[in-house]
């Protein structure tokens, strides 16, 4: 026992004075003046800042802790990076050969300043970006200078970093983030080996868009590779992998589970700086994004897909939700979406391409069954005249309503059933886009089991859009046709058409269109019947003949033309013993005022002379032609006899003449 505490003793004393001895030789080589000088120029040289550092002081038995280190700008005098603290730990052994190693570094609160400079650029990048320098010969691994390793950091711990970004253009908002490293950094043969994990949150403008951001880092040589293992962006979960090898660049991000709703919120902070203008829709569901890198870091290929799961947009009088696939990268995007607007089903396929200054589309929209009327807004599908509005109001609603389509390219439409007041089957059709100008090409669909084609154009997007376009219709079954755009139609009960024409208008909501329309055209029937309705039943009360409510006749044709809220028509329409021409007008809000002609020969004629008082003051060489007039509206017209009393004072003195010629014996 006594031999035992011998030993211990002697090894204390042993310990003690190598204490004491290595105290003092740390004592002595550690002064502040040889620490600042292996501190301050190695960072000058490679950073370009002016390297500031305050109180220099021991630590421990071979640590030294340095208060308020600054990196400056040497032109404009502000701090760019600033710790509160920094703290290194010396290894043991090379202090006794006169060499300063590291074997542990700690940044205590650092401050990274990142500016946006007026003219766009950034601070942070004059500072840290490499020089582009001419190619020199390798110096031969055998003649490199060992001595420039002999400052090395073995750990390197960054504690509680704050990053502020401040754009002094006042484009961008504000962003600040919390950033925290833990690692080491060794010696491997020439080459400094770097392995360590941090954590990261960004803030845009108090938004947490980036939150608990953890990553694993290892950079060997020209390699660089960060491994993200947690965290989460719009609430979603963060997992990938980047690595870096010279030029080269390869990742791949993934992003899942991540919130729309998040991404509204998002939105309404960027709003001011980006899209002041723009409203911002109710955003839900849950979305995943898969982001992969390649190429070099001068030209980095980036290509994205983001799969909604899916998006649900509600905006008045909106309810959009939207799923599928979105493939983007910076030469184009590849869109592959299911959306249902209203209840309404249809798709899009295709491609957006990026590569020209305005981006080029080339799109396919189908579905099997669309209601347009589900997708107009409720207040222009029948909207109410509107009272005038003071100048100044008008404007700013006229600039709210302007279309600008920053876009060009090609959009086909196909669907096997479209309806809006009238349903069409197989619907095909191209839309044209261009900046300021839209044409709709090869536009063709079955309507009223035939074929209709229309053609047009709508051009002055940013200012009061003006629509003109061309139609034809050929064999169209008049019934189905009329009951279709008119939904209390009954007049027709029999019929097929064939017409054409060509419109134009100002405006896009129906009453802006239909105050503006105008047009002209003509059509032509065949085995035209009419059902009873309230004019034919009219008419065959005036002239008392029964058989004039429910007609057919065997042609017909019309023309018309489109101006000021009225339809001016002219037409004839005959069958035996029967004809009709029919000049006047329609309004577009159902006022009538016509004027038909019908002219009666044979058994029509018959039962006109037979039944209507004073038959023989509308005979003529051909028949009895008797002159109407319709007035009031669709829904109640009115009908009555035109040019009555200049046919009675004509038959009154042509009867007095003969009388007076028969008096005088002639």
């Amino acid at each position: 026992m006594g031999k035992i505490t011998k030993i211990l003793g002697a090894i204390l004393v042993v310990v003690i004075v190598v204490t004491i001895v290595l105290y003092f030789v740390a004592s002595r080589y550690l002064t502040p003046e040889r620490i600042k000088a292996f501190i301050v120029p190695p960072l000058e040289e490679a950073t370009g800042l002016k390297v500031s550092i305050g109180d220099i002081k021991r630590a421990g038995l071979f640590g030294v802790k340095v208060n308020q280190v600054k990196f400056l700008d040497p032109v404009v005098k502000k701090d760019v990076i600033s710790a509160d603290e920094l703290r290194l730990s010396l290894k043991l052994s090379p202090l006794l050969k006169g060499k300063l190693v590291v074997s542990e570094v700690a940044f205590i609160r650092p401050y990274i300043f990142v500016i946006r400079e007026k003219d766009g650029s950034i601070n942070l990048t004059k500072y840290f970006a490499p020089e582009e320098t001419a190619p020199t010969q390798e110096t031969p691994p055998a003649q490199k200078e060992p001595a420039k390793l002999a400052l090395i950091f073995q750990s390197i711990k960054i504690e509680a970093a704050k990053i502020k970004f401040v754009d002094q253009k006042k484009e961008l908002p504000p962003a600040e983030g919390t950033f925290s490293l833990n690692g080491g950094l060794k010696l491997e043969g020439t080459s400094l080996v770097f392995t360590g994990d941090g954590q990261l949150n960004v803030k845009v403008d108090k938004y947490p868009l980036v939150e608990d951001l953890r990553f694993n880092a290892l950079v060997r040589g020209k390699e660089n590779q960060i491994k993200l293992v947690g965290g989460k962006i719009l609430k979603g979960k963060v997992l990938g992998e980047i690595v870096l090898n010279e030029e080269k660049i390869k990742g791949l991000i993934r992003l899942s589970q991540a919130s729309f709703k998040e991404g509204e919120n998002l939105a309404k902070v960027l709003k001011p700086y980006l899209f002041p203008e723009a409203e911002i829709p109710a955003l839900d569901g849950g979305f995943d994004v898969e982001i992969t890198l390649a190429g070099t870091i001068s030209k980095p290929i980036v290509e994205s897909s983001v799969y909604p799961k899916p998006l649900k947009i509600y905006q008045k009088p909106y309810t959009i939700v939207a799923e599928g696939e979105i493939k983007a990268s910076v030469e184009e995007v590849l869109p592959k979406i299911n959306l249902t607007v209203n209840g309404e089903k249809f798709s899009i396929n295709g491609k957006v391409s990026l590569k020209e200054a305005l981006p080029r589309a080339d799109l396919l929209i189908s579905a099997q069954k669309l209601n347009l009327k589900a997708l107009i807004p409720e207040g222009e599908k029948e909207a109410p005249e509107k009272p005038s509005q003071p100048e100044e109001k008008r404007v700013s609603q006229k600039k709210k309503a302007s279309l600008v389509l920053p876009i060009t390219g090609k959009i086909r439409f196909k669907a096997e059933e479209v309806c809006y007041q009238v349903c069409a089957k197989d619907a095909r059709a191209e839309i044209v886009l261009n900046k300021e100008r839209l044409d709709l090409k090869n536009f063709s669909f079955f309507l009223a089991g035939a074929l209709a084609q229309v053609n047009g154009n709508v051009t002055n997007l940013s200012d009061t859009p003006k629509i003109k376009f061309a139609y034809s219709l050929a064999g169209a079954d008049l019934p189905t046709l009329a009951q279709s755009f008119f939904s209390k139609s009954d007049y027709f009960a029999s019929g097929k058409v064939w017409t054409e024409g060509a419109f134009s208008a100002l405006g896009i909501e129906a009453e802006a269109v239909k105050k503006t329309l105008t047009g002209q055209g003509n059509a032509r029937f065949m085995q035209l019947g009419l059902k009873e309705n309230n004019i034919t039943s009219l008419v065959a009360q005036v002239l008392r003949i029964e058989e004039l409510k429910a007609l057919k006749f065997d042609q017909g044709k019309l023309n018309y033309a489109v101006a000021n809220g009225w339809v001016n028509v002219k037409g004839k329409f005959s069958r035996e013993g029967l004809l009709l021409n029919l000049t006047g007008r329609v309004g577009l809000d159902g006022r009538l005022d016509l004027i038909p002609r019908l002219l009666f020969s044979g058994k029509y004629a018959s039962l006109f002379a037979k039944n209507f008082p004073g038959a023989s003051l509308f005979r003529t060489q051909k028949g009895y032609e008797v002159p109407l007039s319709i007035a009031g509206t669709l829904e109640k017209p009115k009908v009555s006899l035109k040019e009555v009393e200049e046919k009675v004072k004509e038959k009154v003195k042509e009867k007095a003449v003969k009388e007076i010629f028969k008096l005088l014996g002639q």
